[in-house]
């Protein structure tokens, strides 16, 4: 602390300038924080529910709430919640205590009725009560169902309650669960902040030294455009490196940070350029990496079959033979690891048993054992054969299948097959995985021809028998000529055999190139709101200028585009809505689900 004060005064500062404490003096409006306020300060005056902001770590969420807070406080009585990993009495408790009711109790009832009692009062005196949960994304769902509720508390007029959630960008698969569709409904407001772009990231910088009494440019312009390469304009980032780079011209007893002072900044902190890279470059280096790739595949299968239910010392031995020839086709490098991994599966040590089915986070996402929306039709009954391709296709034990089949998912999008780091645990979390692929992910439910029509490779959930555990099995071809549908490890099943062994649930993932990054509904609002109705445009249902407000004729744009490709009609740009949007699009490539095409690598964007 004492060469902090220092620097201050040898650079002319009356405050450090680079604090990672979120104080709204320091506050940079960039235009994504501005448009993200105006909808904070219109959810809360309306108040008629909840309110989500995501963002990645560092966006500089919890300081545009924390000024939201400054500018609203004679208007505003506030609880924030700062540590979500509560139970449903914790949460209530908390909350009390933030209002200063009685929060001792361990009766939900008891304390909900203070809180009731506290909001009337607070409402008849002209003020709003807000509950702000931040890393909302760590929130139980029974938690968010608890908040649900608690926002049921109203005059015949008007909620007394608003809930704003405030988290990562995992908040939105969280929302998109499918027993907390009611509170999703009730986001009224939603936002994503995202990184600071070039000239934003500049202007940070300037604008903190500036509020910390800087009187002349401290930092060199070139110097700034290497603070925003080291960072990719991550305020938090941002924040770090701006300290340690005018530590280092301290010590140089520099009166202004150059290129070599950040530079040498960034290696005291083991950071890597990453903003300086463009995604073709990034995506150029995969052919590079395509052998260690196959590597890592050959690891990440060989930890699914050790975590296999079969013990049998012979097909462990085979395993390990399947694994030493494909390793014998890898560069020499790739070949020697492969082959020690081979052998380590090959050995007669015990494997634990395999990873029960589970909720995300759990060995794969939970089954929701829904039926198709609607019968399918078939052109011919199930073929003897059917039941012998679905015994092979349901063979190996749920995880196993799970984790290949979703490899080659994510193959057919251009992205990275699943890797040990992917599979915490012996766990598969399709969403997350996705998410660090560049990819969004969706679980759906639909029917057979709904499916076609979204013509996309997806993750189906199909029982060997009535009543038994589904096996997630990648679907890669549906053949209307013949009846069939073909799956990721070869074996195809005639409709009517698909149709009784599917439950009607669909997971997919897509490309975002639009970063419309959520489901989107009457009342939402920003960028991904405006994105969606230039979409809407481009199809030719959406005959307005975009506004970034989602007003009925946005809504009923969405309408006309769901009735034209028969989707259920509810004027919420869902996932559904949104792939089927980018279909209608040639500009927008992607894997299909056509006969003889297979599930070929769309053109990278993004991430890989």
């Amino acid at each position: 602390m004492l060469a902090a004060r220092m620097y201050e005064s040898f650079f002319g500062l009356s405050d450090l300038p680079f604090r990672l404490t979120p104080d709204p003096r320091y506050l940079f409006m960039s235009a994504k924080h501005r448009e993200a306020f105006a909808h904070l300060v219109y959810g809360i005056r309306e108040g008629s529910g909840f309110v989500a902001i995501t963002g990645e770590v560092g966006a500089g969420k919890t300081t545009l709430i924390r000024t939201l807070l400054a500018d609203h406080a004679s208007e505003v009585t506030v609880a924030s919640i700062v540590n979500p990993v509560l139970t449903s009495t914790e949460l209530l408790q908390t909350i009390n205590a933030e209002l200063g009711l009685p929060s001792r109790s361990t009766s939900r009832k008891e304390l909900t009725e203070e809180l009731a009692g506290f909001l009337k009062s607070n409402r008849a005196a002209g003020r709003r009560t807000v509950i702000i949960v931040d890393e909302a994304q760590d929130l139980d769902p029974v938690v968010m169902e608890q908040l649900r509720l608690l926002t049921n508390l109203e005059t015949e007029t008007e909620k007394l309650l608003q809930v704003v959630l405030v988290g990562q960008p995992e908040l939105h698969g969280l929302l998109q669960r499918h027993d907390l569709r009611q509170l999703n409904q009730r986001v009224t407001e939603r936002w994503h902040l995202d990184k600071l772009d070039r000239d934003e990231a500049m202007e940070y910088v300037r604008h903190r030294l500036r509020v910390a009494g800087a009187a002349t440019d401290l930092v060199d312009p070139k110097a700034l455009e290497t603070l925003y390469r080291y960072t990719g304009g991550v305020p938090r980032l941002l924040n770090i490196l701006g300290h340690r780079s005018l530590l280092v011209a301290f010590t140089r007893s520099r009166g202004r940070v150059g290129i070599d002072e950040v530079r040498t900044a960034a290696r005291e902190l083991g950071y890597s350029a990453v903003a300086a890279e463009s995604s073709g470059v990034a995506w150029g280096r995969v052919a590079g990496w395509t052998a260690g790739l196959a590597a890592c595949a050959l690891v990440a299968f060989v930890m699914v079959n050790q975590l296999g239910r079969d013990d049998e010392p012979r097909a462990r031995k085979a395993r390990g033979a399947e694994l030493r020839a494909a390793a014998a086709a890898q560069p020499e490098g790739d070949r020697q690891a492969a082959a020690a991994v081979a052998g380590m599966a090959a050995s007669d040590s015990p494997e634990p048993a395999a990873a029960s089915t589970a909720a995300p986070g759990g060995a794969v996402p939970e089954a929701d054992a829904l039926t198709p929306a609607a019968p399918v039709a078939v052109a011919a009954p199930a073929s003897p054969g059917d039941a012998a391709a679905l015994a092979s296709l349901t063979a190996a034990p749920v995880y196993d299948v799970a984790v290949a089949d979703y490899s080659r998912l994510l193959q057919a999008w251009g992205a990275t097959v699943l890797a040990p780091a992917d599979l915490p645990g012996a766990s598969l979390n399709f969403e997350q995985a996705a998410t660090a692929r560049g990819l969004r992910y969706a679980a759906l439910d639909l029917d057979l021809p709904l499916l076609s029509r979204l013509d996309v490779p997806a993750m189906v959930e199909v029982a060997s028998t009535p009543g038994a555990e589904p096996h997630y099995l990648l679907l890669r071809t549906i053949d209307a000529a013949r009846s069939q549908v073909r799956f990721g490890s070869g074996p195809s099943l005639s409709f009517a055999a698909f149709g009784a062994a599917w439950n009607g649930r669909a997971h997919i993932v897509f490309r975002d190139p639009e970063e419309l990054h959520f489901e989107m509904a009457p009342g939402a609002g920003g960028p991904s709101v405006r994105k969606l109705q230039g979409l809407l445009a481009s199809v030719g249902v959406l005959d307005a200028s975009p506004n970034g407000r989602y007003d009925d004729r946005t809504e009923n744009a969405v309408r006309r585009f769901q009735e034209s490709h028969q989707a259920p009609v509810d004027g919420v740009a869902g996932p559904l809505t949104q792939v089927l949007l980018y279909n209608s699009l040639a500009r927008f490539e992607r894997p299909t689900l056509a006969p003889g095409s297979g599930v070929q690598p769309a053109r990278a964007q993004g991430k890989p």
